[in-house]
Parts: structure tokens; sequence; C-alpha cells
């Protein structure tokens, strides 16, 4: 791929970050390993869920998991998305393919709710969005932020907190809140380089050795090996860098780098379906198969993970003003070039044209992602209240080519490499806190006051693709003259100004994804402001209550009030019991409310265009669309935290996440009924089924999380670490809207009632079993003097492949992988890895066995693991990693 490093923009960032400094005065030290960092102390002093100094996780009055960077890291992974997901009971991650853009970015989810109802912070400053919607399952029509922006190497822990937090943090934090907090050493450092790839055998999947097109039997006949296909693919270099050095003495500045290179994996089968037209033979007149159909390339799609190459770059700084301020300095710069794959075009495909491709072709898409952003402040001491001011300024910008493509209607003029366009968000934030512990402030007791507000100031952008991406060419002749339509007595046919109509006979736009339209690109803006109280104060010796409330006002959605109540009882000094209720806000983000776009989907073997439009847009307006609502929230928290023994944590929480107004994807419009509404409405498109964003209904969430550590040192045999994490997760969808007036009383061209969202049993379930309801995570780590083992297990609970087309969807049985990594550590400062993701080379597993991988139709055997399971579909990974600290 080519390479798209854009110095001018780092430079900018890190111009931008020290144009405040007078000057840098650095010293690099030698010391052990960054992994120091990481105490056991450090790790046990809680920064979310309260603005108390110094409380530690079994003391939190909510439920936070507290991850240092090198147990993040203590695996074969390469991005932030699956560390988390292994370690964190309410986090999945789902490896699909064959989605589009979405193949590209890959988003997480708490608790199965939408990415965008997590708040993530960076070093407790909130994270700018990415520019990209995510279209597919829970993800669907929300947009996270970018975890694989962040360098490995540069977290020192993640802290996530398992609860509502929206009036301590600020709205989207339904689901919880991932702080990722970076390193902060004066001196030392570490490089990293880590090396692997799939070895995996495909389980039910079997390879192909030949074609025999029979004219007599007019069948094709597809001849296998006999034995599963073999696979060594998705080869993954990583090099990553962190160094500490010392700035104005009492300062520091820590950079860290992070280098990947990636190649694709392909878990498809091959294409039984027949690729060119028959043709006549010579000597019989007959029609007979094309002798190229026992030639033609038939593995001609890929699914798996994306070619990719990236780079990231981030600084974590601070030094000392006077004697009560300190500036600080965060900065990231982030840079994704990446390939995937889209639906294959057969030779004989309406939407081929020959003379470019006489084999056909598969379309590219090629995405660049550039993210970056500098949050620069000021913190200290004023009477005795510990403040900080900061601006952050993120930016993510999305840019989409087409590879590999035509534009159908173009015919032979086509180009085959378009242009799509580019999304952009711009964020602008500015936030002030204070905080003061009021010794005896009431009933001789202290009390924790903190305040603070934030400015945001959003934009979102989508910039037109070149003409063919989007346009549709009318029918020319052989002369380039037009072509316009005619009645059955061959007379022209007029619009309402007396114009002949031109004749399309072809779809225009580039294949698999057609670009962003003139009428497509918009500037969505709007700006926010909020302000919290947070108080916190124990009432008795063992009793804390903390209460937050926090009002918001948005320039487009009005304002709202939140609140929350958080407490903690400590019957012994190893028991607490814990309990809180908040309220949650979440306005609709700007990438929801003007994203529109076009997609492929498949039904019956057959593809067809879904266009998805903003509420905005005209034709969505005609099909009933209207302005999108706040989503709300009440979160409802009660469990315990202990230590029953030394060395031992234990905790339970259950919860309950009562969720107004979801807004989601509608389900597809199509027929000849929606076809009369646009057409009454004197507008033109170029797909057959239609979709935009809505309230669709409420939702439920209810679940407990149970986390068990265990720390067992031997006198003779090391150290062993145990571990158990387990989350419950069920998610009840409730009050379905009514369909609009605009719809009411229509049909699809099967008779049945036209829905925004679908109330059949079948279609709730596929939303409310999108995500496995059980996950359990168990762990052993043992250290010997320099050797560490670690053996992880992971079981992920039956699950729905959460697809739009029903018939299309599969479940999945439940499953249990695991992964083993073994580590020395030279006295040298050097450390050697190897380990495998997968050991045991697990495969999903259907619930009807009778349709293996290679499929009961040709779809199922070309697209065996398309959207898969949470532990993915490519099989065993086998990893080794050099480290060396100073």
């Amino acid at each position: 791929m080519k390479s798209s490093f854009k110095p001018k923009k780092l430079a900018l960032v890190i111009a931008i970050s020290f144009s405040t400094l007078p000057g840098t005065a650095l010293l690099a030290q030698e010391s052990d390993s960054n992994a120091a960092q990481n105490s056991e102390d450090a790790e046990q002093i809680v920064i979310i869920g309260s603005r108390v100094k110094g409380r530690t996780q079994i003391e939190s009055n909510v439920p936070v998991d507290v991850i240092g960077g090198e147990k993040l890291r203590l695996s074969g992974y390469t991005d932030t998305n699956s560390m988390l997901e292994r370690v964190v009971p309410s986090i999945n991650f789902r490896k699909s393919a064959g989605t589009d853009t979405l193949d590209h970015q890959r988003p997480i989810t708490m608790r199965g709710l939408p990415p965008g109802m997590s708040l993530v912070l960076l070093n407790k400053q909130r994270h700018h969005p990415s520019a990209m919607m995510s279209i597919w399952g829970q993800a669907g029509g929300t947009n996270g932020v970018n975890l694989d922006t962040i360098p490995a190497l540069a977290i020192k822990r993640v802290e996530v907190l398992r609860d509502g937090a929206a009036a301590q943090y600020g709205a989207d934090a339904i689901g919880g809140v991932i702080n990722f907090e970076l390193q902060d050493a004066d001196e030392g450092g570490q490089v990293r380089v880590s090396h692997g790839m799939y070895h995996t055998s495909v389980e039910g999947l079997e390879d192909l050795q030949s074609v025999n097109a029979n004219n007599e039997t007019g069948q094709l006949k597809f001849i296998g090996t006999g034995s599963e296909v073999e696979k060594r693919d998705g080869r993954t270099t990583t090099i990553d860098a962190n160094y500490g050095m010392s700035l104005f003495d009492e300062g520091f500045l820590n950079l860290s780098l992070s280098l990947k290179q990636q190649d694709p994996s392909n878990r498809g089968g091959f294409d039984a379906r027949q690729m060119f037209d028959k043709i006549e033979d010579p000597n019989t007149g007959e029609l007979i198969f094309d002798p190229r159909e026992e030639t033609v390339e038939r593995y001609r799609m890929r699914y798996g993970q994306s070619e990719l190459d990236n780079y990231s770059f981030l600084y974590n700084a601070e030094a000392p003003i006077n004697e009560n301020f300190n500036f600080f300095s965060t900065g990231k710069y982030y840079n994704q070039d990446s390939l995937s794959w889209g639906y294959t075009r057969r030779p004989n495909d309406s939407r081929n044209v020959q003379e470019i491709y006489p084999l056909g072709y598969t379309p590219h898409i090629a995405v660049e992602i550039i993210d970056y952003s500098v949050n620069n402040g000021v913190r200290g001491d004023i009477n005795g209240w510990e403040t900080d001011l900061s601006v952050y300024y993120g930016v993510s910008d999305v840019t989409t080519f087409i590879k590999n493509t035509l534009n159908r209607s173009y015919g032979a003029d086509s180009k085959t490499t378009l242009f799509n366009g580019v999304q952009k968000q711009r964020d602008w934030y500015v936030t002030a806190n204070s905080t003061k512990l009021i010794e005896n402030a009431l009933w001789q007791k202290d009390l924790n006051v903190a305040f603070g507000a934030t400015y945001r100031n959003e934009r979102f952008e989508i910039e037109a693709g070149e003409m063919q991406s989007w346009h549709t060419r009318y029918d020319i002749d052989d002369d380039g003259n037009p072509i316009f339509q005619t009645d059955a007595n061959g007379a022209l046919i007029l619009d309402g100004n007396g114009n002949p109509l031109h004749q399309y006979s072809y779809p225009g736009g580039s294949q698999v994804l057609p670009g962003f339209s003139p009428a497509n690109a918009v500037v969505g803006k709007r700006n926010s402001f909020g302000t919290y109280v947070d108080l916190d104060m124990d009432m008795t010796d063992d009793w804390n209550l903390a209460t937050a409330v926090r009002y918001e006002n948005y320039s487009d959605f009005g304002s709202t009030l939140t609140g929350k109540l958080a407490t903690r009882y400590t019957i012994t000094d190893w028991f607490n019991v814990r309990a809180a209720l908040s309220t949650g806000f979440m306005a609709p983000s700007l990438v929801q409310n003007y994203t529109q776009s076009t997609n492929t989907e498949i039904a019956d073997g057959n593809l067809f265009d879904v266009s998805l439009f903003s509420t905005t847009h005209p034709v969505a307006q005609a099909l009933g669309a209207d302005t999108l609502e706040p989503t709300k929230s009440t979160n409802l928290s009660v469990g315990f935290a202990s230590m029953p023994i030394s060395g031992m944590e234990l905790s339970l929480d259950f919860y309950r996440i009562d969720i107004e107004d979801m807004i989601r994807r509608t389900r597809f419009l199509s027929g000849h009924d929606v076809e009369q509404i646009i057409a009454d409405a004197g507008l033109t498109t170029r797909a057959s089924h239609f979709q935009y964003q809505a309230n669709l209904y409420d939702q439920e969430v209810t679940g407990f999380d149970m986390v068990l550590t265990y720390d067992v040192p031997t006198e003779n045999f090391g150290t062993f670490q145990f571990g158990a994490v387990y989350n419950y997760n069920k998610l009840d969808i409730k009050n379905i809207k009514d369909v609009p007036d605009a719809l009411k009383g229509k049909v699809d061209d099967d008779g049945n009632p036209l829905m925004l969202f679908d109330a059949d049993p079948e279609r709730v379930n596929s939303v409310e079993k999108a995500n496995p309801p059980h996950k359990f995570n168990g762990s052993v780590i043992w250290q010997y003097d320099n050797l560490s083992v670690s053996f992880i297990g992971t079981r992920y609970g039956a699950e729905l492949q959460p697809l739009q087309i029903q018939e299309n969807e599969r479940q999945y049985q439940a499953a249990m992988v695991y992964d083993l990594d073994l580590t020395y550590r030279f006295d040298n400062g050097l450390s050697l890895s190897f380990g495998a993701m997968n050991l045991f080379d697990q495969y999903p597993k259907k619930d009807n066995p009778e349709c293996p991988a290679n499929g009961c139709s040709v779809w199922d055997r070309i697209e065996s693991f398309r959207y898969s399971t949470g532990f993915g579909f490519e099989g065993r990974y086998i990893y080794s990693k050099l480290s060396y600290s100073f």
C-alpha cells in the first residue's frame, strides 16, 4: 500500500503542544523496565469513579477494573480492543469481515450497548470520537472512539468504570467509562518487537483441487482435496518504543511510538457459481460451458483481517511553572492505510463490463484514517483547591477509495479506481475542574467537594467523492448521444416540464460502495456547555455517601439534568457493600444525524444496494423520518467488594440499565409502496432498499459481574496469580415505537406491513442476542525467578450473528478459547516471549451442524465465517516478542 505519512500534520501537533513552553531541558538516565511503573500499590489506587484522592478499588462506591499496562500487554494481541476484551468481562469486541469500512475500524461494546454509549478518557480528559459510523450489529449506527490510535506502550494502566457516570463525566457515559492513564516516567524506556501469524486448519472448510464443467449433465463438479484448508497467513509485525526523560528537573517528557504492518488473512471458501455465459459449440451448435469455467479463480473473496499499515506517536509531559502550578500537555498522531475486499462480481454479472474485467472483479476498499489530538493545560493549588484548566483539540479524518472497481453506467469509459470522499470530525473542548477536601465540614466529618465545567464545540463534515464514484450516467448510443425513454408506441416520455426523460439501464457509482455525492456532502455543527457539582462524604466511620449533579445544554437539543447517588457501607475491615443510582443522557451524535451512505447487501444469493439517509434528507422525510430525540437512561447497581483472605479480592455487582429512545437504523424499507412514496415526492434514487436513523425502541439491560483475583507467593515455587472474571448480560427490547404516518397501511412486495423495526419475536431476538450473554475468563500467571508463564481461558456464551437479512442469521454455540504466553527475562534488560492465542485452534460452531463451513448453499461456503463470534474466526495465532528495557 502507498504510504501516507503526513509530516506537516505531525509537526503541527507537536508545535501546538509545545508552543506554550518557554524551553526544554532534557536528561535521560538508565533505569529498570517500565514495568516497574505498574507497582501493586499504583494499580490499587482508583482515579475514576470518585474524585477523592487515594481511594482504592475495594473502597470504591462503584465497580472499577484497574489493569496495569504490562498485564494488558501480556498476550500476542497488538490492538488495544482485543487486549481489553480479554481482561474486562463486560467488554465485547466482534471481529467481523466483509462489512465495508467497518473492516478498517472495529469498535468495542460495553454491556451490549453501542460504542457511543461508553465514554473514553485519556488522562481523565474526554477523547474525541471517530468520524466513521459503525453500521453493523450492536454497534449499528453509532461512532465510538478509535482505541487503536493509542500506542500500546504508552499505556501505564487502564481503569474501566462499569457503571453509568454521565453526571460525573458528561453525556455518553451510559454504559460506563474507560480511562487510559499514560506513562509518566522521567527516565528509562523500553523497545519491543513482536511478530506473529495465523497457523491454522480451517475447521469444516475443504480445499478445492479441481473443477469439471460437464456438458453432458450441464453441471459444474467441484473436486476437493479431502482435507481441510491449511492457512499460514495474517503475518503481523509491530515495533513499539517508550522513552522517558526529565523536563526542567522536576518535570517529565514521556514519548511512545508504534509501527505496525499487518498482512491480510482469508477464511473465505471457493465460489461454486457459474462464472461465464454458455457459448455455442462450433460443431453441434449446442450451448456448452465456457472452457474458462475450469480455470477461473474460484477463491474470489477474502474474509479475514484487512491488509494494514499504521503508525502512532504519543507524548505525555508535565513541567513546573512556579511553586503552585504545573503545565501539562498530551498529544498523539495516528495514521493508518488499510485495504479490505468487498463482494465479488462474476464475469457474467450485469454489473461487470467485460471489456474492463473479462474474468470479473472483486472491488477493494482502501481507507486512510488520520487521527490526532492535543491537550494543553495547567494544574495547581488555588487556596487549597486543586484546580486544572485545559484545552483539547481532536481530529478524525476517514478517506475512502474504491480500487479494482468500476461505474457500470459509464461502461467501458469507467475508471477503475475512484475517490469516494472524506468524513471529518473536529472537536474543541475547554474543561475546568476544582476539588478540595474540607475537613470537619459537617458533623465533624470531612467533605470532598468537586465542581467544574466543560465547553464543547463539535463539527462533522462529509466531503463528496469524484463524480464517477456516485453519478449515474444515462444510456448513450454508439455515437455518444443520449437515449430517451419511450412508450409502447415509440413516443418520447416527457417530464412535467415537457423535457424527454433519459433512459437508465445500469446502476451508477463505484461498485461495492458508492461515493458521497454533492447531495450527501454536509457540514453539521453544534456546541454544548456542561457544569457539575460532586460531593463525597463519610457520614459515619463506616458509611460513605457521594452524589453528583450535572447540567448540560446543547445548541441543537436543549438542556438536560442528570444525577448520581452512590454509597458504600463497611461491614468489616474486609467487606464492603455498595450501591449506585444514576441517570444518563446521550445526544444524537453529529455522525448519527448527518451520515449518508450506500452499500451492497445480499439475500437469497442476490446483491442489492441499500441507501442510508440522514433524517434531513428528502427521501428519508418522505418515508416518515423525524428529528432524532436524545437517548436517556436510568442506571442501578448493587454489589460488594471484599478481601476475605490475604492476597485475595472478590467483588460481585448486579446492574440494571433502563434506556429510553434507543437510536438505531431502521429495517430495510423496500417494495412498490416505498417506490411510489418516493416518486410521489418527486424524488429519484439509485438504491432499491432504504434506511434512516430513528428512535426505535426502549431497552432494558440486566446482569452482573464477578471478579476474583488471588495472589499466592510461595517460598520455593515462585508466585502464582489466579484470576476469574464472569459477566452475565441480558438485553430486552421494550416499547417498540409506532410506524410513522407516511408508512401506515403500506406493505412490502411480500404483503407484509412496513415497519421501522420489526416486532416479530425472531427479529427482536436477533438484536437481544447479538452479544454472548455469558462470558467467563480464568487465568493463571506463574512467575519463578526470571520465567513467567500465563495461561488464560475465555468462554463465550452462545450468540446470534447480527445480520439485517434475517434468513442469513446463524446461531453459534458457546466456546472456550485458551491463550498461552511464556516469557523469560534476562539480567541485561532483554526479555523473550513465545505464545499462542487460541492455542487449540478453535473455530465457531453453528447450531445446525448439518451445514458445516462448506455450507448448505453457495454463500454459506463463500462467507463461512463472515461475522463470527467474540473470539473471531481465524484460528490459532502464534507469536514471539523481543523486548529490551533500559
